[in-house]
């Protein structure tokens, strides 16, 4: 009998450590999910700001410059610790696409390329599926049912 015991109790001890991780694990997925749609919107407006000086000067102001590497670099930073695939991956996507601006890609003799709206699509699909992930955080009952290859 003490035996059985002794295993029961060791198996909900070992079921406590597991829920425990899970939790932790949402709740980590949840912040970052949160400071990442924040530093993605961020972006976007840094990204268009950026873009209108492109497109009305030769010269880019330097606080416009490094707001906008800034923001780059910070969507970069966090996107590395969504656990999602997929989530990540449109982030990446769309972190690329806007790096171009960066390099004054969108601006020939005056006359915008395609570079800022496909930049934007591709920020507004990543804002998207962040978004979309919190929301499946929520619906589901915990992290295991979700996808995180």
């Amino acid at each position: 009998m003490e035996k059985a015991q002794l295993s029961r109790e060791q198996d909900a001890r070992k079921a406590e450590r597991e829920q425990a991780r899970l939790d932790r694990r949402e709740s980590f997925e949840l912040t970052h999910l949160g400071d990442l749609h924040t530093a993605l919107h961020e972006l976007i407006t840094t990204a268009a700001a950026f873009h209108k000086h492109l497109s009305e000067s030769e010269t880019i102001p330097p606080e416009a410059r490094d707001e906008f590497d800034h923001a780059c670099r910070k969507v970069k930073s966090l996107a590395g610790l969504v656990l999602d695939d997929s989530i990540r991956e449109a982030v990446d996507k769309a972190n690329d696409t806007v790096g171009l601006l960066g390099l004054g890609e969108p601006t020939r003799h005056g006359m915008p390329t395609k570079t800022i709206p496909q930049a934007m699509y591709d920020l507004g699909r990543a804002e998207y599926a962040v978004a979309a992930g919190v929301r499946e955080i929520y619906k589901s009952e915990g992290l295991t049912e979700r996808k995180t290859s």
